[in-house]
């Protein structure tokens, strides 16, 4: 008995010191889910809070914010409340799937606003070209009624204009003239007011459009009309602007006239000796100048008021 007692013991103690070890490697188990529970955790948590932040910088995302903060809040306190870290991959799950809900929110906002700053930029460009557009008809209607009015005032100095017709190309120029005003204040004030439509600039540049292309197709007739004196006024301007140009020819002709004949009596007030052929030639250079002066003037006074001169 005795030694069947002392083999128990024994046994025994070789399954107590077995057991030891499969102790102690469930307590370090225990360990390592617990880091590794915290850290993904943490790691749920920084990357909401994260996502949050930036949710804050745009009033946009302000309802998905709202309901981000609320899982994060409840999956705090779920972390706190939990009986063990085997309770955490749920809870992780649960706010990472309300993250990843916020981002697909956000994104959806941000295509939304990026589709809405596209159109705007597209309509503010044709905004921008239609004004640039009318602004040219602007400026084309103001020179047009100028032009009428100078027109009108040229030929009236050598032809008689009946005066009904007169009087219809007078409010020929002032339609001109008030269309450029209205379309002024149209593209500096009415255009700038809350409430203004795309549309509504299109049509009226299209109506402005139409419109001027009339006034111009009226004018051509009208020019067409009188192409004989307008030709005939033309020439009389050539003529003038010749005459111009003959008569700044004059007196640059007669400065080098004075210039020459001053220079002979400084060298010969000096006492120097001028060579008798060069003196000559001098001499008949400045009477050459003189003829030729006299041919300007007797052709600017007499010649070029005669009937009949052409250019």
């Amino acid at each position: 008995m005795k030694k069947s007692k002392k083999i128990f013991i024994t046994l025994c103690g070789i399954a107590t010191t077995a057991i030891l070890p499969v102790a102690t490697i469930s307590c370090n188990d225990d360990k390592l889910a617990e880091k590794n529970g915290k850290e993904k955790a943490d790691a749920a948590l920084k990357q909401a809070n994260a996502l949050a932040e930036e949710l804050k910088k745009n009033p946009d995302y302000s309802k998905i914010l709202e309901t981000l903060n609320k899982e994060i809040a409840e999956a705090t306190k779920s972390f706190k409340e939990a009986g063990s870290y085997g309770d955490y991959p749920a809870i992780i799950s649960k706010l990472s799937a309300a993250v990843e809900n916020a981002k697909s929110e956000k994104k959806t906002i941000d295509d939304k606003n990026a589709q809405i700053a596209k159109e705007l930029a597209e309509r503010n460009a044709k905004i921008k070209s239609n004004i640039e557009e009318l602004k040219k008809i602007n400026n084309e209607a103001f020179e047009l009624s100028k032009t009428v009015n100078k027109t009108i005032a040229e030929l009236e100095k050598k032809f008689k204009i009946d005066a009904s017709f007169k009087e219809q190309l007078e409010n020929f120029a002032d339609d001109l003239l008030d269309k450029s005003r209205q379309i002024d204040e149209f593209t500096t004030v009415t255009s700038t007011q809350e409430g203004f439509t795309l549309a509504e600039l299109e049509s009226f540049k299209e109506i402005t459009t139409t419109w001027f292309n009339g006034m111009k197709s009226e004018w051509a007739r009208v020019l067409d009309a009188w192409k004989k004196e307008i030709e005939e006024i033309n020439e009389d301007k050539q003529i003038k602007s010749g005459i111009e140009e003959l008569n700044k020819l004059n007196v640059e002709v007669e400065n080098l006239k004075n210039e020459i004949e001053q220079t002979i009596k400084k060298v010969e007030d000096k006492k120097f000796k001028i060579n008798d052929e060069f003196k000559k030639q001098l001499d008949l250079l400045v009477e050459d100048l003189l003829e030729k002066g006299r041919q300007i003037d007797s052709f600017i006074t007499v010649t070029a008021t005669q009937e009949g001169l052409i250019y």
